[in-house]
């Protein structure tokens, strides 16, 4: 697993659910696993640090959607990213 995260992209990183989990939840596990990926490939960091502003970003935003029109609109917003 590690070897295809060493070449993601902040695309990846906004598509990976255990990424996602990490940001949101901070499980001791999560958090150990993800730093140990940072420390050892530092350039990645950067990446994650870019993704997690955006998952946060969307996080503050107030709607009125229910689960279903929010899934279909983060699918949207993928393919208008193309990612």
């Amino acid at each position: 697993m590690e070897s295809e995260l060493i070449h993601y992209k902040v695309e990846d990183f906004l598509k990976d659910n255990d990424f996602i989990s990490y940001v949101f939840e901070r499980t001791g596990e999560a958090v150990s696993r993800w730093e140990t990926l940072f420390k050892m490939h530092p350039y990645l960091e950067e990446r994650a640090t870019e993704a997690m502003a955006i998952l946060l970003a969307l996080e503050d935003v107030v709607t009125d959607l229910v689960p279903p029109e929010i899934a279909e609109l983060k699918e949207r917003i993928f393919k208008t990213l193309k990612i």
